[in-house]
């Protein structure tokens, strides 16, 4: 009676490790197009914050143009300016956020990939 219910445990795990193979084949073949569309995600930011950037130095060189810019010094037309540019630079550290999240979910689907290779791996080397 020991022999048989060893065998039938080790049956439903053999199962369980076919099943986890299955998962780990289709999770790799999914994994590019989702590490694709992360990178994408990452060059549409990068090109968010570009965008935001030019706006607040189109913004600066407006207000400079037109004599919004007040202070006797240097100090206080940096004051002046930072006032005046507080919606393009909220864009531009809003778009730089983005930009990090982006990198961060692109760097771990990377990692998730390389991972689920380490796995099949393993898998592909146990005995059947």
């Amino acid at each position: 009676m020991g022999p048989e219910i060893f065998h039938v445990k080790y049956e439903r795990r053999k199962k369980v490790m076919e099943i986890d193979r299955n998962w780990v084949m289709k999770r790799l073949s999914e994994m590019p197009y989702e590490i694709e569309e992360a990178e994408h995600g990452v060059i549409e930011a990068c090109l968010d914050v570009e965008k935001a950037k030019r706006g607040l130095a189109e913004k600066e060189a407006a207000l400079y143009n037109e004599g919004k810019v007040e202070g006797k010094n240097e100090a206080q037309r940096k004051a002046c300016l930072l006032s005046l540019t507080a919606d393009e630079r909220a864009a531009v550290a809003a778009n730089e956020e983005s930009l990090a999240n982006c990198r961060r979910d692109y760097n771990r689907k990377l990692n998730d990939f390389s991972a689920m290779r380490a796995i099949a791996r393993l898998l592909a080397g146990e005995v059947e």
